[in-house]
């Protein structure tokens, strides 16, 4: 995992938790329309959202991948659907339903 996002209805809430489950450590942003960075203490690990309207709970756990356009491919042939594609990235959900974001450098 290189990246988690992290989707709440109260981001103060999931500062809370995370940190005291996780020991991670937060910072305020206010930008790129996140309410926190977090970090494992090592590097930056990823930030909590506000829930956008409508969305089903969970995470976005992003992989750095070496090849994108082929694991897209594997991916949709075990059975993923292409959710949104920026020119960054691309989330896809698993066949369970999961959003998983894929990257390359």
């Amino acid at each position: 995992m290189s990246w988690l996002e992290i989707y709440a209805d109260d981001a103060e809430r999931a500062r809370r938790f995370y940190s005291d489950v996780f020991g991670w450590q937060f910072r305020a942003l206010r930008s790129f329309h996140a309410d926190y960075w977090f970090t494992d203490g090592r590097r930056q690990a990823g930030a909590v959202f506000p829930r956008p309207a409508g969305a089903r709970p969970g995470a976005i756990m992003h992989v750095e991948v070496k090849d994108l356009p082929a694991a897209l491919a594997r991916a949709a042939a075990l059975g993923a659907a292409r959710e949104l594609e920026t020119d960054a990235y691309v989330v896809v959900r698993d066949p369970d339903g999961n959003a998983l974001g894929l990257w390359a450098r």
